[in-house]
């Protein structure tokens, strides 16, 4: 095994440090760029959603884990190749959106049969599906994350090279 690159590297990391290096301003600055990277990360949107159901119809729990308000624009279902799929693409909105979310809580979304007739819960647990939301500045969080969405996008395009799956009729 070649390790040349490691010792390469220590000889590297030795000659920076010999030299006129000022410790008590260095540290400083290294500690401030380590808090700043924390504050960056614990300051994102963060959004978790879980597909569930109840006795009646399905539900959707979004819980809002960022540190600041956030307002739900739309929701809709992930479908089996990965797709996006909103289930109000109409004039008319789903009734009580936009929904705005206080910082570190949840609420829970009831999908009524009417607009999910299949029963997305039952779609997730036997095969690829599920839900996502997506918030007013635009970003979608999903309840299988964006790279489950990927590979079943590229799952899905094996199957129709292989023939397994029908193509999909042209969309107007």
């Amino acid at each position: 095994m070649d390790l040349q690159w490691l010792a390469d590297a220590w000889k590297w990391l030795t000659e920076a440090m010999s030299g006129d290096i000022d410790w008590g301003s260095r540290i400083p600055a290294y500690a401030g760029l380590g808090l700043s990277i924390v504050a960056l990360w614990r300051g994102r949107t963060s959004v978790r959603l879980y597909l569930g159901c109840d006795q009646n119809a399905d539900l959707i729990i979004v819980s809002n884990l960022s540190p600041h308000a956030i307002e739900i624009t739309s929701l809709g279902v992930v479908q089996a190749d990965g797709d996006l799929s909103d289930w109000f693409n109409g004039p008319d909105a789903w009734p009580g959106l936009p929904k705005r979310l206080e910082p570190r809580s949840e609420c829970t979304i009831t999908l009524p049969d009417a607009i999910t007739p299949f029963s997305a819960y039952q779609r997730k647990y036997l095969g690829r599906c599920g839900c996502f939301v997506r918030i007013a500045g635009g970003r979608e969080f999903s309840d299988p994350g964006r790279l489950r969405r990927r590979w079943w996008w590229v799952r899905s395009l094996l199957e129709r090279a292989l023939g397994k799956l029908p193509r999909r009729p042209a969309e107007d």
